[in-house]
Parts: structure tokens; C-alpha cells; sequence
């Protein structure tokens, strides 16, 4: 199901084809690389929590990521681009869930949770890490 949804966005994209906001987004990130989040705000009339919901939804599909930092006004913003190559795609969708579950255990971390369950996460969380290092091996 997950990659007919992917594939519906690039060839929306690719046909110019726009049903919703988030494939307004993702055309708005495809024809301005590097775009941030204040200048979407910009350039659309969506508001900024549709804006961050779809990007952060496109993000978890790994269909677009991002590629950099600047600062607007005195405030930090992410760059955006869109990833059209499926590996790359399924890898950010990947590494995607990997920092969310990461950063769920440094959160739940900092709560009275029994011993067991937060030697478990630790546990788990030491798997991420060294899977992820295996991978940076190749």
C-alpha cells in the first residue's frame, strides 16, 4: 500500500497533476530545491500547520528530505528537496522511523518508567545505533 502511495506522488508530480495540498507541496519543493518552510509560507495560501503536518507526512514516506539550514529573520529554517529514486526514498523512509523511535526513548527516558522496560529500550537503542553503523560500513 505504502508504494502506490509513493508512486501517486511522483507521478502526480511528474504529470503536474494536483489533487490536495500535500501534492501542492511536494510540486512547490520539486520546482524550488532547497525551499524552506517560511518560503512555502510565502508562496501558498495553506497555513502553517497543514504546511508542517504534509512535510513532516512526506518526510515520514521519505519523499522529500532535508538538505540543509539557513537562517530567515533571525530564526533557523530547513532546506527541502524531493527524492525521486525509490532506494533513497525507502531509505529515508527508513532512517525517518529510526530518528522517531530514537527520539521517542530519549523522551520516555526522562519519565518514571519500570527498570525492565527502560532496559529494553536501551537495549533497542543500542541496536539502532549499531545498525545504523554497519550500514555507514558499506
Amino acid at each position: 500500500m505504502k508504494s502506490q502511495k509513493i508512486n501517486q506522488y511522483l507521478e502526480n508530480l511528474q504529470t503536474g497533476f494536483i489533487k490536495n495540498k500535500t501534492d501542492e507541496v511536494i510540486k512547490l519543493i520539486y520546482n524550488n530545491n532547497q525551499i524552506t518552510i517560511y518560503e512555502l509560507r510565502l508562496r501558498t495560501t495553506i497555513s502553517h500547520q497543514t504546511l508542517t503536518s504534509a512535510i513532516s507526512n512526506l518526510m515520514d514516506e521519505g519523499i522529500i528530505k532535508i538538505t540543509g539550514k539557513t537562517v530567515i529573520n533571525k530564526k533557523h529554517y530547513s532546506k527541502f528537496t524531493v527524492c525521486t529514486d525509490l532506494n533513497e526514498i525507502r531509505y529515508n523512509a527508513e532512517q525517518r522511523k529510526k530518528e522517531k523511535v530514537l527520539q521517542w526513548i530519549k523522551n520516555a527516558d526522562k519519565l518514571e518508567i519500570p527498570f525492565m522496560i527502560r532496559e529494553l529500550l536501551k537495549n533497542y537503542t543500542v541496536q539502532l545505533i549499531q545498525e545504523e553503523n554497519q550500514y555507514k560500513l558499506f
